[in-house]
C-alpha cells in the first residue's frame, strides 16, 4: 500500500528548500535538518519540490536545493549520530589520510605522464621530468605504508580468522611495490632510452600502477578496514597498534 504524503510535513521541507536558496546560516540549517527530514519519504521531498516549481522556480534550482537538502541531512545525521570509531586519533584514521595522498600522487603522475607523452624531447633537466621524479620518490616512500599494514594491522586480523582479506591486501602490497620499482628504474633509467621508447614504457607502468593502486585503496576502505572496526573490538589492540605506527609518523609525506 502506497504511504500518504504528509502535507504538513511537505509544507516544512518546501520551506526549508527556500531557506537554502535564500542562502541562510549552513550551521542553522544543519541544526534544524533532522527535524524537518524525519520519516520523511521519497515521495514528500519530491511534493515539496513540484511545491517550488509551482511557485515559479527553475527546475534546474529545484533539483539542486534537493540535493543539498539530502547531502545537509546526511551531514546532520553524522553529527547527531553514533562517534566513527575510526575518527578522533584512530590508526585507521591516519591509514585513510595517507590514503588520500597516495590518489592525489597517482593522478598528478597520469597528468605528468600525458604531459611528457607530447614532449618532443626528453632530459632530466626539463621540468616535467624533476616533477615525474619527485612523484615517483613519494611513490618509493609508500613501501613503508604497505609494511605497517603488513605487519602490524593485518596479523590482528588475520588472527581471528580473516586470512583471506589478508591476503588479497598483501598481494596486492607485493604488486605495487613491484610496480614502484619498476617505475623507479624507468625513470632513473631515461638516459638509455629513446623518447619514444620512454614515452610508451611510461605509459603502461603508469597505466598499470594507477589500475592497481585504485582497486586496491578501495578493497581497504570499503572493505578491510571496516570489518578490522567490527571484528577487532579490543580498545587495547588498537591502542597498542597505534603506539607502535607512532614511531612511523605518515608515510609517503617526507621523501628522503
Amino acid at each position: 500500500m502506497a504511504r500518504t504524503v504528509d502535507k504538513a510535513r511537505v509544507s516544512r521541507v518546501a520551506e526549508f528548500l527556500r531557506r537554502i536558496d535564500r542562502g541562510d546560516d549552513v550551521r542553522l540549517l544543519v541544526r534544524d535538518v533532522n527535524g524537518v527530514a524525519e520519516n520523511l519519504g521519497p515521495a514528500e521531498l519530491a511534493a515539496a519540490g513540484r511545491s517550488l516549481l509551482d511557485e515559479g522556480y527553475a527546475p534546474t534550482l529545484v533539483n539542486h536545493l534537493s540535493a543539498a537538502f539530502l547531502l545537509m541531512r546526511k551531514y546532520g545525521q553524522q553529527l547527531s549520530g553514533p562517534k566513527d570509531p575510526s575518527q578522533g586519533g584512530h590508526i585507521l584514521q591516519k591509514v585513510t589520510a595517507e590514503h588520500g595522498l597516495f590518489r592525489c600522487l597517482a593522478a598528478e603522475l597520469s597528468e605528468i605522464t600525458v604531459d611528457l607523452r607530447a614532449a618532443e624531447c626528453i632530459s632530466d633537466t626539463t621540468a616535467e621530468y624533476r616533477r615525474l621524479a619527485h612523484v615517483v620518490n613519494h611513490l618509493h616512500a609508500m613501501k613503508e605504508h604497505f609494511e605497517r599494514e603488513d605487519d602490524v594491522i593485518l596479523p590482528s586480523l588475520r588472527r581471528l580468522g580473516w586470512a583471506g582479506l589478508c591476503e588479497v591486501a598483501e598481494e596486492d602490497h607485493t604488486q605495487l611495490r613491484a610496480q614502484i620499482d619498476s617505475l623507479t628504474s624507468l625513470v632513473t633509467g631515461t638516459h638509455r632510452l629513446s623518447a619514444e621508447d620512454f614515452q610508451t614504457a611510461l605509459a603502461v607502468c603508469v597505466g598499470r600502477f594507477c589500475s592497481c593502486l585504485s582497486e586496491h585503496l578501495s578493497f581497504e576502505d570499503g572493505l578491510l578496514w571496516p570489518v578490522a572496526l567490527v571484528v577487532i573490538d579490543d580498545p587495547a589492540v588498537w591502542r597498542s597498534m597505534k603506539t607502535f605506527c607512532e614511531e612511523v609518523g605518515y608515510c609517503g609525506v617526507h621523501v628522503v
